[in-house]
């Protein structure tokens, strides 16, 4: 625009000029008139900018797609056609690949802190953390004995009051049962962070993974009620009662 602008004060310029230049004489000498000066609209730098200098791959554009018909496929189908879906996943994407990255970072932090000396007395404790849980011989050989009292309060529940507790204790202990709670902002007035509360004690994903009777649902059920089986007979049931356990969970 400021181009422009220069451009058309040139033009105007001259236009000018050429007007006085063409007026006739008059009998009464005028002073002469000094010669305008020409304005020279300068030259703005251009400066090229590509998609990879604003954090953009340009190899993910599909350009022989026209994107007033489809904007999806000409922003990401080149990225589409160079990527398949992992066998073992549902989805994948850019950001599933920056979680990813990011775990990886975290991971190499966490057996660096575990494997050696840091000072940071705070780092050494996550550091020995991490270390114990991925510690499976002793995980292994201690079974269930860290979750005992746990399941020693949910096995006494009788009554309200009982439930109550047993359900303090666990969300005490991050094993968030029957209700979530949690911190986010205030949708009303975005200056302030308060308490949520949502439901929680589903196992499953999703509600519909619940409820549907497609053969993908069922499926879901039962390897579910297999896991949760499983997991029963860990914790010291036996097979038929563990059975009858998982049948409780899922009803």
């Amino acid at each position: 625009m400021t181009g422009l602008r220069y451009f058309v004060l040139t033009v105007l310029a001259a236009a000018a000029a050429a007007c006085d230049a063409s007026r006739p004489a008059v009998a009464t000498p005028a002073s002469p008139r000094p010669s305008p000066t020409p304005v020279t609209a300068p030259t703005p730098p251009e400066k090229h900018v590509t998609l990879g200098d604003v954090g953009l791959d340009p190899t993910a554009l599909d350009r022989t797609a026209d994107p007033c018909q489809d904007f999806y496929q000409y922003a990401c189908g080149g990225w589409l056609a160079k990527n398949e879906i992992p066998a073992d996943r549902t989805r994948v994407g850019r950001n599933i690949e920056i979680v990813e990255r990011n775990q990886n970072a975290l991971r190499s932090i966490l057996e660096s802190a575990s494997s050696q000396s840091t000072g940071d007395p705070a780092l050494q404790a996550v550091g020995t953390f991490y270390g114990t849980c991925v510690d499976e011989a002793a995980l292994e050989a201690a079974g269930t004995k860290g979750i005992d009292p746990l399941v020693k309060k949910v096995r006494a529940v009788r009554d309200l009051p009982s439930l109550v507790a047993a359900v303090a204790e666990l969300h005490r202990h991050g094993i968030f049962s029957i209700f979530v709670i949690g911190s986010e902002q205030d949708a009303k007035d975005a200056t302030r962070v308060i308490a949520r509360l949502d439901q929680g004690g589903l196992g499953l994903p999703d509600r519909d993974d619940y409820l549907n009777n497609d053969a993908r649902s069922k499926e879901i059920r039962t390897h579910y009620l297999d896991h949760v089986g499983r997991m029963m007979q860990l914790a010291g049931k036996k097979p038929a009662d563990a059975k009858k356990a998982a049948d409780d969970v899922m009803a």
